[in-house]
């Protein structure tokens, strides 16, 4: 049946092809040719608007006006039955709208500056040579396992001012929380066990003040009374979950890209040390790989068109970034992994306007010196699993994740 066909049915998010984890779902392309903007059917029973165009992605992303990010409006799509019964019950930057988000936004900008990244990168850079140190040259390492899984979470920990100690429960506890495959049963009790823990986190920073990101929340406004104690354990869980899954599922994809894309690794590795070359390479994975596949959501609350689609008030929407990613009116060649791409950093896997990933300095720079001291360490590396045979996550996780990633580390040996 065609996609222009009135009786289609297309169910998002919609299946990448099997056996591929780097490919995008075959349908984007049509959809993007002859029904850009397009009713999709939904877990929750409705059926909301995909909105597949590089363009009208920017334009959906700016009109805050007409699409709200409160899953309390009518027609507001929840990725998941376990997000709809966890995260999209906060009350914090995801879920707000301009002004007020941006009024909330300001709190934390300062933990997530250029400055207060660049102080958390050497630090980034020396655990991840710490993992690497640790691999057998002679064997075969689940990178996803042994590398990508720990390096996120210690850096949020490192934000926030998790103790090192604290940090294993830490992880768990986020990865039962946000993974798409947890019960809305375990995804609550994973959410619970981290409020508690925040609180008594937020405790100690009260008693023993800190520099870090948490202890500037608790010194600079909670003791103030700018702000309560149960926004600052928000502001924590929500830095979770954006920052955890995502920026793990990035890293694993990225690696995997590079593997399979033997001649633009060669380059990769030959300029490790040119900064702006690596900026601009983990743009063009991130467009290429396009880890979140949820995609943004909106519930309609003005009407709007976006291309020559009319939505009504009481609507949902989807904004599937990755289709965006690979629209050919934007990105030429849109297929090929150049890591030189021109426009790369052009690309909307954090988003747009003013819901933009907060924390994408600090995603960028995480990936930016795993990718670096992995391949300056192996640069040989080869994939050790077929590729249609890595086991990969499921389809209502925030981000398509690759669950095992094994690999020769000096294929020689």
């Amino acid at each position: 049946m065609s996609l222009d066909s009135p009786e289609r049915t297309l169910t998002f998010p919609l299946a990448k092809p099997e056996g591929d984890p780097l490919g995008q779902p075959a349908e984007f392309a049509e959809l993007r040719s002859k029904c850009p903007v397009s009713r999709v059917d939904h877990w929750d029973g409705t059926r909301p608007w995909l909105i597949t165009r590089y363009d009208d992605c920017k334009t959906a992303a700016l009109s805050h006006d007409h699409l709200s990010n409160n899953p309390e409006f009518a027609g507001y799509p929840s990725g998941s039955p376990a997000l709809a019964a966890t995260i999209d019950k906060e009350r914090n930057l995801r879920t707000m709208d301009p002004p007020e988000q941006l009024t909330e936004k300001a709190m934390i900008q300062r933990g997530l500056s250029r400055r207060a990244v660049e102080k958390i990168r050497p630090v980034v850079r020396a655990y991840a040579q710490e993992l690497v140190d640790d691999f057998d040259p002679s064997g075969v390492v689940d990178v996803v396992d042994r590398y990508t899984r720990f390096i996120p979470g210690y850096a949020i920990c490192e934000l926030l001012g998790v103790p090192y100690d604290d940090r294993d429960f830490f992880a768990e506890q986020g990865a039962l929380f946000l993974s798409g495959d947890s019960t809305a049963e375990v995804a609550a009790a994973a959410g619970e066990k981290l409020t508690a823990y925040l609180e008594g986190l937020v405790q100690a920073k009260i008693d023993a003040p800190t520099d870090d990101m948490l202890g500037h929340l608790v010194s600079k406004h909670l003791l103030k009374g700018a702000i309560t104690r149960d926004q600052v354990i928000g502001y924590a869980r929500m830095l979770l979950a954006g920052g955890f899954e995502s920026t793990a599922n990035a890293m694993a994809l990225s690696i995997l890209a590079l593997l399979d894309n033997r001649d633009q690794l060669a380059d990769f590795v030959e300029n490790l040390s040119d900064r702006q070359y690596v900026a601009n390479a983990v743009n063009e994975l991130l467009r290429f790989t396009s880890p979140n596949q949820t995609s943004q959501r909106r519930a309609v609350k003005a009407e709007i068109t976006i291309g020559d689609q009319l939505l009504s008030v009481g609507d949902g929407a989807i904004i599937a970034n990755a289709s965006a990613n690979k629209d050919e009116t934007k990105f030429p060649d849109p297929e090929k992994l150049d890591l030189r791409r021109a426009n790369a950093a052009d690309h909307l896997a954090f988003g747009f306007g003013p819901h933009q990933c907060i924390g994408q300095l600090l995603a960028r720079a995480e990936l930016e010196e795993s990718l670096e001291v992995l391949f300056a360490a192996w640069p040989k590396m080869t994939r050790a699993t077929p590729i249609e045979e890595i086991p990969v996550g499921g389809p209502h996780e925030i981000t398509f994740r690759i669950r095992q990633l094994d690999v020769a580390l000096n294929p020689t040996v």
